[in-house]
């Protein structure tokens, strides 16, 4: 991701970095998106870009797309594949305790735009779903 428009970058597999950031449970992806967002406000980052870890193959551009979309946006087909505003932290902790954690919900209670994208994101669930995309990885 980081490139013209970013200057800064965290990874949440970053090992040598303590573990302070924990998602909550219960919450399903808006939990990592949650932590996600608390972690990049406490080390001054603009936003958060995520991605479902169902979803091997994302287009190489998407993090230029989404940063050139609009401030809170996510992928119209995949919600969880998404940017949000690390400003949106306390939002999300009173959207969390009200609803049903439905990112799709989210998006709209934040006034995050849906982005179309062109490609179909590949979305592993069962083993068959894997077995399908195993002639498109080297």
């Amino acid at each position: 991701m980081r490139g013209a428009r970013c200057s800064r970058a965290a990874s949440r597999g970053d090992s040598d970095r303590p573990r302070r950031c924990r998602a909550k449970p219960g919450l399903g992806p808006l939990a990592g998106i949650n932590a996600a967002l608390h972690c990049a406000a406490a080390r001054s980052l603009d936003a958060v870009l995520t991605a479902p870890c169902d979803t091997p193959s994302l287009p190489p551009d998407i993090a230029e797309r989404l940063t050139a979309a609009v401030p809170a946006v996510f992928v119209e087909s995949m919600p969880v594949t998404g940017l949000w505003p690390a400003a949106f932290a306390a939002a999300l902790d009173a959207y969390a305790r009200s609803n049903d954690g439905s990112v799709r919900g989210w998006g709209r209670e934040v006034e995050a735009l849906p982005y179309i994208l062109d490609e179909i994101l590949p979305n592993v669930n069962s083993l068959a779903d894997l077995n399908r995309l195993s002639g498109h990885f080297p």
